[in-house]
C-alpha cells in the first residue's frame, strides 16, 4: 500500500479519496514526492494532495491537501467548489521535473475550463513562494476545457 486511505483527511464526515497519483524524486532532499487530485464527495473539495516517502513505492505520508494557487479571477460566489474562497479548483494533473532540476504541476482548474502550470518550492511539496502569475505559475489554455495533461521535452521543446 503506497498510501493509505486512513492517513488521508476527512472533510464533512466523508473519507477525502485519490486520483491521478504521480511521483516524483527529489535529489536534494532524497524524498519521493507523490502529487494527486484530492477529492470528497460530489468533486466540489477539488485539491492537490501531496504526499512524500523515502521508497517510491511508500508508505507515503501524506502531508497536506490545497489549492496551489488561490487568486480570484471573479469566480462565481455561489460555485460549490468555492473558488472564489479557495482559489481555483485542481483536478486531472500531471508533474513535471525538467533538465534544471525545477519541478512543475500542471493541472486542470476553474472547473477544468483552464490549464494552470505552477513551479514548485524546492522540496517539490508546494507551490513556488510568492506565486506570482507569469513568473512562478502560468494560466494557459483560457476556457478551452484540457483533461489529464503530460507535459514532456524533446529535443529542446516542450
Amino acid at each position: 500500500m503506497a498510501l493509505s486511505a486512513d492517513a488521508l483527511p476527512v472533510m464533512n464526515g466523508r473519507r477525502t479519496f485519490v486520483e491521478r497519483p504521480k511521483v516524483i524524486f527529489n535529489p536534494a532532499t532524497k524524498r519521493f514526492v507523490m502529487w494527486m487530485h484530492l477529492e470528497a464527495g460530489r468533486y466540489t473539495y477539488s485539491r492537490a494532495g501531496i504526499a512524500t516517502s523515502e521508497s517510491p513505492v511508500g508508505p507515503f505520508t501524506f502531508l497536506k491537501g490545497i489549492r496551489p494557487i488561490t487568486n480570484n479571477f471573479n469566480f462565481d460566489t455561489s460555485s460549490p467548489t468555492r473558488q472564489h474562497e479557495f482559489g481555483g479548483t485542481f483536478r486531472d494533473m500531471n508533474v513535471f521535473v525538467d533538465d534544471d532540476g525545477r519541478a512543475y504541476a500542471f493541472y486542470a482548474s476553474e472547473d477544468n475550463w483552464t490549464m494552470y502550470v505552477v513551479r514548485l518550492n524546492a522540496e517539490f511539496t508546494g507551490p513556488e513562494e510568492p506565486a506570482v502569475e507569469g513568473k512562478t505559475w502560468a494560466r494557459i489554455l483560457v476556457r478551452q476545457m484540457r483533461e489529464a495533461p503530460a507535459p514532456f521535452k524533446h529535443n529542446g521543446r516542450y
